[in-house]
């Protein structure tokens, strides 16, 4: 298929998500093929994307979670002043 290229992985933080595509936190864009959804992930979470580039647009062809283990760490901890 003319105009695809396979393979790359993106890792990113989620700055906003929307029905066809997310931002990452430097605005970068990536848009959601069929079936791929990104409502599982929070605003502000690490993430990891497969996609492949068709016509110069990133699309993402899965998501998942990356493990965010000193966040979650630290808020699972709490300070006393």
């Amino acid at each position: 298929m003319a105009g695809v290229m396979a393979g790359p992985i993106v890792v990113g933080i989620l700055r906003e998500r929307h029905p066809d595509h997310i931002v990452l936190s430097n605005g970068t864009e990536i848009f959601l093929l069929d079936g791929v959804s990104a409502d599982h992930i929070a605003i502000g979470r690490s993430f990891t994307a497969h996609c492949t580039v068709q016509d110069g647009k990133t699309l993402a062809n899965a998501i998942q979670l990356n493990p965010d283990w000193l966040l979650d760490a630290l808020a699972s901890v709490t300070f006393s002043a």
